[in-house]
């Protein structure tokens, strides 16, 4: 499971999804932008994205991109399975309230 930014100072997330969908189309992929119009929706579900999440992050947008893009990974008709274990919603205290973390010892990504 990919999740990126689709703006990046080498290369756009959408030319990323794009790469990686042809190297494995199985792979899903998450963009999230804080500069999403309609026509970049689009335009990133053309290049194969599972999700497009607008910035400011919501834990629940977040989670629900989570949770299709493992249904996405799964195989047809094998059920309801939990996210994987190594990835982790854990509340924070901060202003953010929350913060993701890949199994780790420090955090992979903040929301």
């Amino acid at each position: 499971m990919v999740i990126s930014d689709v703006r990046m100072p080498r290369r756009d997330g959408l030319s990323l999804a794009m790469a990686i969908r042809q190297e494995d189309p199985s792979v899903p992929v998450t963009v999230i932008t804080g500069h999403g119009t309609e026509s970049m929706a689009i335009l990133a579900l053309r290049a194969g994205v599972t999700d497009f999440i607008k910035k400011p992050v919501r834990l629940d947008d977040l989670t629900a991109a989570l949770q299709r893009m493992e249904a996405a990974r799964r195989p047809a008709g094998l059920g309801t399975a939990e996210l994987p274990a190594a990835v982790e919603l854990l509340e924070n205290t901060g202003p953010t309230g929350c913060r993701m973390t890949s199994g780790r010892s420090r955090p992979s990504s903040t929301c």
